[in-house]
Formats: structure tokens, C-alpha cells, sequence
């Protein structure tokens, strides 16, 4: 009976439920310097390579890093980014699907997508 009364007042008052907009970046989001030394060195195990001294500072999104390390192993980029996303998920803990735009920082994060909630 609730619902026909909703619809009615919707149809007759244009009166629609309000949404909440839920906005998620597309951020792995290393905060802690650990964290991001952590994640490098089980990127390192991972592929059987070192990073040189600075060399990853200049990384900020998964995309970079999969140029990076491809250009290490020579590996096929497409190989790498999906090892790599399997590492980054089982080293953060994150449950949403990591691109190539994904960032390691918050700060430098854009928006991934848009949900909308009653």
C-alpha cells in the first residue's frame, strides 16, 4: 500500500525520493611511507627485479608502474598490469577493480565512479 501511495504522490507532485551521492576515488591510497615501501618491495619479489634509488618517487598510478616494471622485465605490459593488480589487491586489502588511472596517493586521486543510494 506504501508503494501505490509513493507512486501516486511522485506522479501527481513530480516528487522524487532523495539520493545520496557516493563518491569513490580511484586510489589504492598508500598514506603511510611504509606502506608504500612495503608494496615496492612485493612488487620487486614479485616480478624478480630492484628498483633503484628514486627510480619508483616518480610513480603515481598503476599505469606508470606497469611501464616501469614491463620496462625492466621486458615484459608484455598486459602480462604485467595483471600480476601487478593481483599484488596491489592482495598486498592493500582493496576490493574494487584496479585500471591503469588507479593512483598509490589520495592526494592525486580522481573521482572513480558516481553510486547513488535512497
Amino acid at each position: 500500500m506504501r508503494g501505490l501511495f509513493r507512486a501516486i504522490a511522485e506522479e501527481l507532485f513530480r516528487v522524487r525520493p532523495r539520493r545520496h551521492v557516493i563518491t569513490r576515488y580511484n586510489t589504492v591510497d598508500l598514506s603511510d611511507d611504509l606502506d608504500d615501501l612495503y608494496l615496492l618491495s612485493a612488487i620487486e619479489r614479485t616480478f624478480d627485479i630492484t628498483f633503484a634509488e628514486g627510480e619508483a618517487q616518480r610513480v603515481y598510478t598503476v599505469g606508470e608502474m606497469v611501464d616501469l616494471v614491463a620496462g625492466k622485465t621486458g615484459g608484455d605490459p598486459d602480462l604485467v598490469f595483471a600480476r601487478l593488480t593481483v599484488t596491489i589487491q592482495e598486498f592493500t586489502g582493496i576490493d574494487f577493480q584496479v585500471d591503469r588511472d588507479t593512483t598509490f596517493f589520495a592526494k592525486v586521486a580522481k573521482p572513480r565512479e558516481q553510486g547513488r543510494k535512497p
